[in-house]
């Protein structure tokens, strides 16, 4: 899905990007994810932590969460602030076309297994 679904859309849109460096992709990678999710994953064997998350569970949660949404939003921001890359008939495009091929093939999928599947009584 991560690497299919843009294929597919400058595909689609007959569009090329310049990728970096895979080096370079895997160092940035590292130290903003692998990195931060092995030290929390260290920090999680210590019994003191593991007691103090447990006793603030829904507080830790909800740090989880922000901090997976600071991730995202930061992504979109980046992404935006640098421009889309596409123009307004593309994007325009791609709103419309994506769901409605989406709805398209969930309808094929289930009229297919409708024809492949007995109906409960």
């Amino acid at each position: 899905g991560v690497v299919v679904t843009p294929a597919l859309v400058f595909a689609l849109m007959q569009k090329s990007v310049q990728l970096p460096p895979a080096a370079q992709v895997a160092k940035s990678l590292g130290a903003k994810v692998a990195l931060p999710v092995f030290v929390g994953q260290l920090l999680r064997r210590s019994s003191h932590i593991r007691s103090m998350l447990e006793k603030r569970k829904t507080l830790a949660k909800r740090a989880q969460e922000l901090a997976l949404l600071s991730v995202v939003w930061c992504a979109f921001s980046a992404a935006f602030g640098k421009g889309l890359g596409v123009s307004g008939s593309d994007l325009a495009a791609l709103l419309i076309g994506l769901p409605l091929l989406h709805v398209a093939i969930l309808r094929l999928c289930l009229n297919f297994g409708r024809t492949q599947f007995p109906e409960r009584e």
